[in-house]
């Protein structure tokens, strides 16, 4: 055996762990190599000085039911904390119901949904709905809702973009008769300009 191995046994041979055989190859190369010696004098000083620090500072016995009691209530904290989690997942189960009739709803609007061209858009296209004049009307700023639709039944016109930023109104004249044109012009009460395009 090599010195490198003899120093790897020489622990072992302090605890008075290794067999017969390495005991003797150990014992023999202690008995040839004085550094060997010394490395044997540490470990077995070192053994020592552990011993008696596990005596010193070992606990007593209320040391050790203290630590029962420790290990106790954090067991008693965890099998808490799984039962509030367990409690907790049941109450939140409602919540995957509702998601999953949300969902459901969707895609009972979305399948039942017409793809006909018979809808409009609210911007431009529609105009096109109704033949007649177009015109761009501003009314005054004291009028009422109700009295703007009143003269716009009366006069057969239909609003079909507005009001815009500056309050102008496109409203498409169906009958394109200009009497109806110089009707609304004439209603300088309501009306505070007219456009036709």
């Amino acid at each position: 055996m090599t010195k490198s191995d003899i120093e790897l046994l020489l622990p072992f041979y302090v605890n008075g762990t290794l067999d017969e055989q390495e005991t003797k190859q150990v014992g023999q190369a202690l008995a040839e190599n004085k550094d060997l010696q010394e490395e044997l004098v540490y470990l077995q000083n070192l053994q020592t000085h552990v011993r008696q620090q596990k005596n010193e500072n070992s606990p007593s016995e209320f040391g050790l039911k203290r630590l029962q009691r420790v290990l106790q209530k954090e067991q008693h904290l965890n099998e808490d904390r799984q039962q509030l989690e367990m409690m907790s997942s049941a109450k939140n189960r409602w919540q995957y119901g509702a998601i999953a009739a949300c969902l459901m709803l969707v895609v009972l609007t979305v399948t039942d949904m017409k793809t006909d061209t018979d809808y409009q858009a609210a911007g431009g296209t529609a105009i096109s709905q109704h033949n007649g004049i177009v015109a761009s009307v501003s009314f005054s700023p004291n009028v009422t809702e109700q009295q703007i639709r009143k003269l716009l039944l009366e006069s057969h016109v239909f609003i079909v973009d507005g009001p815009s930023a500056l309050g102008v109104y496109k409203l498409v004249i169906v009958d394109g008769n200009d009497n109806t044109i110089k009707k609304l012009a004439t209603r300088v009460d309501l009306i505070e300009s007219i456009q036709i395009e």
